[in-house]
Parts: C-alpha cells; structure tokens; sequence
C-alpha cells in the first residue's frame, strides 16, 4: 500500500479579523497613553499585552499554523493535551454537530489501552464529553475546509492507516440532543 500523503487544516484567514481587533487596540491604546503623558507603565503594559496578542492569535494565521493535521504516523490536534495519536490507538473517528451554535467537532474514541497509557488533556476530554464521545475532540469551525470535509479525509486516513480501507470509520454526522 502507498504511504498515506500528509495533510493538514489551518485555520481560514476569515479569523485574521478578530484576532487582529484587540491586538490593535492595545498597542494604539498604549500609544495614546505615552502620548497623553500618562505614566509610562501603563502605556507599556498595554503596547506588551497588545504585541502578546498579535503574536499569540494573529502569528499562528498569517504562518498558516495546523489546527489538525495527519501522515502515515497518526492524527495531531493543535490543542493543549490532544498532541498526536497513532492511527493503531484510533477506534473510530467522526463528526458530531452541537445543535445550540451548531458548532462541528472531530471525535477520537481511542482503543482502551492507548486511553490507558496516556490520558488525554482535559481540553480535548471536555470538548468530547460535550460532544457526546467518550475521549478526544477538536473543533472543526473556521478551518480552510468545511467540517464535513475534514472529517471525510480523516476518516479516509484512518482506515489508510489502519489498513482498513474501504471500511466505514464510524456512522454519518449527527446531532447531539
């Protein structure tokens, strides 16, 4: 079998905006306080905080950063706890739609003895539970493709990965009550 292409998921620059507001605004807020005569602590902790801003949200979208990502190895999850997960502990993998704000995330169900060897995050565990799985999770809104792309080419990748390909990976995107 040819090995799997790598692939990932950044986020779209449609978030660029938001993520750019308060950053902006802190660094001109601290302009204008240096330059009302204000004491200088205050102007440079809101030039610090605004820098810290564009460098936290606005870097990662300009350099094109993954928020998921796969290879032949495993899946990777740019989130605090979820790191990369090798395709032999994936059970299964789908989409889940939250019905309130519609939001779509990509459930992991790893195999219980990867769960047993290293638990994972509390971010990613939270994000499941609320999703209705029982171990991992990622947001799926805002990234370069839609939810049910995404999930389509993981679910191919993990079947890829498994040596299952042809075999279903899970059931079709529901709702969560």
């Amino acid at each position: 079998m040819p090995p799997l292409p790598a692939h990932s998921f950044p986020h779209a620059l449609g978030r660029l905006m938001p993520a750019l507001g308060p950053g902006v605004s802190l660094i001109v807020g601290g302009l204008g306080a240096l330059a009302a005569g204000l004491p200088p602590v205050i102007a440079w902790v809101a030039l610090g905080g605004g820098a810290a801003v564009l460098v936290a949200f606005v870097l990662p979208l300009l350099l094109r950063v993954p928020m998921i990502a796969f290879d032949e190895h495993g899946l990777r999850a740019r989130l605090p706890g979820f790191g990369a997960v090798a395709w032999r502990d994936i059970e299964r993998v789908r989409l889940v739609r939250l019905p309130r704000r519609g939001r779509a995330f990509l459930v992991v169900d790893r195999t219980a003895e990867a769960q047993r060897r290293r638990r994972g995050g509390r971010w990613p565990r939270m994000l499941a539970r609320a999703a209705g799985g029982k171990d991992l999770a990622a947001p799926l809104d805002g990234l370069t493709a839609t939810p049910e792309q995404i999930a389509a080419v993981v679910q191919l990748a993990h079947a890829h990965g498994t040596g299952a390909v042809g075999v279903d990976s899970g059931p079709a995107p529901r709702r969560i009550r």
